[in-house]
């Protein structure tokens, strides 16, 4: 039996299949964003892909019919939806698993993870988010679409606008650029932890769990509360 899942020909090399499941989870992303359509290079910054395989992979999703070009960029077609939705939960459910019980740096799930969205069918996903008890955000915050696609309603506000003295709950941390989140990370800075703000001129003072930090601007960017 073919490793290829069905929405693709049979024609279709594995390590293509994979990039064009990448190109449709970053316009997922960028959907949820409300950045569509989406050019190659907004695809390819959203995610972590050099704009030139970006755009051949977009090529490839719109014939197989799972993308669509537009005067404005690429969009997702109802097909595309489907299968990004499945990769996107993969991956984020995996991330999950892997916080909760791994015992794996924060560093190491985006790896992991981004093996098992090429690798598992709708129905281990399902498994997955049933055994978790159906998540709604991953470790860093980022949304888990449901089955359907519907996505969980975001709250908050990024830390830069987060007022001084008052206490709230971390929401998410971008994991893009990955350089920053990997020097939050090493701070043991994660989504769900308590914080309150001291403010800060050229970034954040922040009191988390009760232990203090220094945040640069870029990574109190990538911090919502």
């Amino acid at each position: 039996m073919s490793d290829v899942p069905q929405e693709f020909s049979g024609g279709v090399r594995p390590q293509d299949r994979r990039g064009a499941e990448d190109v449709l989870r970053a316009l997922l992303e960028c959907e949820y964003h409300r950045r569509l359509p989406a050019s190659a290079e907004e695809v390819a910054r959203t995610g972590g892909l050099a704009v030139p395989a970006a755009a051949r992979w977009l090529g490839l999703a719109a014939r197989e019919g799972l993308a669509e070009a537009g005067a404005g960029g690429f969009s997702l077609t109802e097909a595309g939806r489907k299968t990004a939705v499945r990769v996107m939960r993969a991956h984020r459910l995996t991330e999950v698993a892997l916080a909760r019980g791994s015992g794996l740096r924060a560093e190491e799930w985006h790896a992991r993870a981004h093996a098992a969205e090429h690798r598992l069918t709708d129905a281990e996903v399902n498994r997955l988010a049933e055994a978790l008890g159906h998540p709604r955000f991953d470790p860093h915050g980022d949304p888990i679409p449901t089955r359907e696609g519907a996505w969980p309603e975001r709250e908050g506000l990024c830390l830069l606008e987060w007022p001084a003295g008052v206490w709230g709950v971390i929401g998410h941390i971008e994991d893009e650029p990955k350089e920053v989140f990997a020097g939050i990370a090493a701070k043991g800075i994660f989504a769900g932890m308590r914080l309150v703000s001291e403010g800060g001129a050229d970034g954040a003072r922040v009191v988390v769990e009760g232990e203090p930090f220094a945040l640069t601007r870029e990574e109190a960017a990538l911090v919502r509360v």
